[in-house]
C-alpha cells in the first residue's frame, strides 16, 4: 500500500456556546508510507487538531481516517491497539515522567504493554539519539534536546511503522531543534519509519519530503 495514512471527508466541529467553529474541512488526504510529510499553518490553523485525529487521540465530527489499513474510527478497540503498535508521539512539551530515570521514560511503553526490552535494538537507537551517556539521569538533569530526543526514544522504542510529532522543536533552542531534526532524518532513512510532522518552521519542513499546507482548517 503507497498511502499509510489516508483521510476521506474529514470534518472536527467544537462548538462554543451557540458558535460552532470548524477546525479541520479536508475533503481528501494521503500520506505516503516511510516519508517525512510535514504539516504547516499558523497558529490557529488547525493543524495539531489534525494531527490528533489522525492518531486517535481525538474523534472527528465526520469522515473516515485509514491507517496503516485499519478503518480508525470503526470500532474504539482498534484505536488503542493502534495507539500502542502502529504510532507513536511525540509532543512538544515532552512528558516525560520526572521521577523515572531517561532509560526508565523510554522503556515505559514496552513496560505498560508488558513486551520484553530488545536489547539489540534499543543500543542503535540510544546511540543514534547520543542518550547513552545520559540513562540513569532525571528529566530535571537534562537540557531540552536531551528531554527531547529522550522523548523521540520512547516514541521510537515500540518500532511504529509512524511517528507523529507536534511541534518537535518548539520548546528547544535552534542548534537543538536542527540536530533533533537530523535524528528524525535518519530514522526514516534507517529504520523505515514514517513521519508525519506539525510545525510552523520552514526550515524544519525543509527537511520532508511532502509538506502539506492549512488554513483555517483546510488543506491549500
Amino acid at each position: 500500500m503507497e498511502y499509510i495514512i489516508q483521510a476521506r471527508n474529514l470534518k472536527k466541529i467544537y462548538k462554543q456556546g451557540e458558535i460552532q467553529v470548524t477546525a479541520v474541512d479536508i475533503d481528501e488526504l494521503n500520506m505516503k508510507r516511510g516519508k517525512i510529510t510535514s504539516i504547516l499553518g499558523k497558529s490557529g490553523s488547525g493543524k495539531s487538531t489534525l494531527l490528533h485525529l489522525l492518531g486517535g487521540m481525538d474523534t472527528p465530527t465526520q469522515g473516515e481516517i485509514l491507517v496503516d489499513g485499519i478503518n480508525l474510527y470503526e470500532k474504539r478497540s482498534k484505536i488503542s491497539h493502534l495507539r500502542w503498535k502502529t504510532v507513536g508521539f511525540v509532543f512538544q512539551e515532552f512528558h516525560l515522567i520526572p521521577e523515572l530515570t531517561v532509560i526508565e521514560n523510554i522503556r515505559l511503553p514496552l513496560d505498560i504493554m508488558n513486551h520484553p526490552y530488545d536489547k539489540e535494538f534499543e543500543t542503535v537507537l540510544l546511540d543514534m539519539l547520543e542518550l547513552k551517556d545520559r540513562l540513569h539521569f532525571y528529566p530535571r538533569q537534562l537540557s531540552g534536546g536531551q528531554k527531547q530526543r529522550t522523548a523521540i526514544a520512547r516514541a521510537l522504542i515500540t518500532r511504529p511503522s509512524i511517528v507523529l510529532a507536534d511541534e518537535p522543536t518548539g520548546s528547544i533552542d535552534q542548534p537543538s531543534g536542527h540536530k533533533l531534526i537530523q535524528f528524525i532524518e535518519k530514522a526514516n532513512r534507517d529504520l523505515g519509519q514514517t513521519f508525519v510532522i506539525v510545525t510552523h518552521d520552514h526550515e524544519v519542513a525543509a527537511y520532508s519530503h511532502d509538506q502539506i499546507y492549512i488554513e483555517d482548517g483546510r488543506i491549500r
